[in-house]
Order: C-alpha cells, then sequence, then structure tokens
C-alpha cells in the first residue's frame, strides 16, 4: 500500500524514472489546455512570462515555439521537473 500511495504521489512530486514518465503522460494530456491557455493570453513581444509549476515544461516550449522574443522564467518544486528543463 506504501508503494502505490508512493506512485501516486508522483503527479505532484515527479521523480526518477516514474516520474519522468508521469511527466510524459501529463505533456500528452495537457497539450490541447496548454496551447488552449498560451493562445487567450495573447503574450505580445519581448514580455516577461512566469511560469509556475512548469511540469514537464510544454507550456514554456508552446510559447517559446509561437513567440521567441518572450522571456520566460519557470518554477517547480519537483527537482525532476527542474533538471529536465535545464535550469
Amino acid at each position: 500500500m506504501q508503494r502505490m500511495r508512493s506512485e501516486i504521489g508522483q503527479a505532484g512530486l515527479p521523480r526518477d524514472l516514474i516520474g519522468r514518465l508521469v511527466g510524459w503522460i501529463m505533456a500528452w494530456h495537457n497539450r490541447p489546455d496548454n496551447g488552449w491557455t498560451i493562445h487567450l493570453l495573447e503574450i505580445q513581444d519581448s514580455k516577461n512570462v512566469l511560469e509556475v509549476e512548469f511540469g514537464p515544461g510544454q507550456a514554456i516550449q508552446l510559447l517559446s515555439d509561437a513567440n521567441a522574443s518572450v522571456r520566460i522564467d519557470g518554477m517547480d518544486h519537483s527537482e525532476t521537473c527542474w533538471h529536465r528543463q535545464g535550469n
């Protein structure tokens, strides 16, 4: 039972191999929502954006692809997510 709780907790604090797998699933599942949100925000050129709890970083990547002049900073409490983004 403890192992099951630990693996379920991966969505809140991804870590290790299972955390990377959960991140991949989250990215696939959230892609439409991320694209929709970025579209609605209408972020203009040269603006600053802070992504809080960026997870697998898909929204950051979508925004960067859509507008290369936007400065994007992010923070996440998961060390796995933090290292994946290359700080």
